[in-house]
This record gives C-alpha cells, structure tokens and sequence, in this order.
C-alpha cells in the first residue's frame, strides 16, 4: 500500500513518542521535500527520533503548475503531498486540514486525518485504547474539536 502524509500526522505523534505507530500501520511512507523541510530541522525537537525513522521516503513531485495552483489555496506541504499522492497513484493520503482533504476527495485520493489513524491502529491491535493517545496529543497542542472526538471515541467504542 502507498502512503503519502503532510506533516501534521507525523509532528502529532512525534510530539508524544508514539511515530513507530506509523511504522506499525505503514512499512513506508512518502513524503514530499516540502513536508521534508516544514518537519525535518536540525534542532528541533524530535529531529534525532526523525532522523531514526528509516520508513520514511522523501520524493521530488514533478506537476510544479498544479503545485503553484494548489498552493494558493492551501498550505504548500498540503498541496505537494496531494500532487505526490496522484504522482505515486498512492492508496492513501494522510491530511488533516479541512480544505486540503476536500481537494483531495474531489481529485479521487482516499484520505484519512490523524484520528482515523489511531482509529486504524486500534482495529489492527496496534494500540489498545485511543482516548489516552488524544489527550497527550491535546496537551502536546494539537488541535481538535470536541465534536470530532466524541465521534472518534464514539466509534473506538470508547465512550
């Protein structure tokens, strides 16, 4: 299976120590050079854990005009990441902001956010519970609704 991420997945786990559940979910993941630059910087926190992490695949995209037209209406990781997952015919794209995840719908990628991520990873038995893991992601500052985790928990047969 073909997996392209944006960054926010990735910074999301990092910042808890829980990125090997990507690994757990995924043996590879692509990433675009624009995703590369916004999490890989020397320093940062979490650099050394990332620099550890051999199951990411940085990738040039190659439609720099649908690049230029897409980064007008969303971040340039989203959009890169969006045009490596047509580029690479991936199976899945890991987006969480709302627009770019209804540009990718319309363009026929499956999309799935962070939640459906863990979601996933309990399904595969890779995590026992979620709910612990949405916390630590909240206090880490990621930011989601309470709606959004009520329906998350709801369906992790958590609340």
């Amino acid at each position: 299976m073909k997996v392209v991420s944006n960054s926010t997945c990735i910074i999301a786990l990092l910042r808890i120590g829980k990125l090997t559940l990507l690994k757990d979910l995924f043996d590879r993941i692509f990433i675009p050079e624009e995703v590369y630059r916004e999490i890989y910087v020397d320093g940062k926190e979490g650099f050394i854990e990332l620099e550890r992490a051999d199951f990411f695949e940085v990738r040039k995209i190659k439609n720099h005009l649908f690049f230029n037209l897409l980064r007008g209406l969303i971040d340039d990781g989203e959009a890169a990441s969006i045009i490596l997952a047509l580029e690479e015919d991936a199976s899945l794209i890991i987006l969480d902001d709302k627009d770019a995840r209804k540009i990718a719908e319309k363009l026929g990628l499956k999309v799935m956010g962070t939640t459906g991520i863990l979601l996933l990873a309990k399904r595969k038995g890779v995590v026992k519970e979620i709910k612990p893991i949405i916390e630590e992601m909240k206090m880490g500052g990621f930011y989601l609704s309470d709606s959004i985790i009520n329906t998350v928990l709801k369906e992790a047969d958590e609340l």
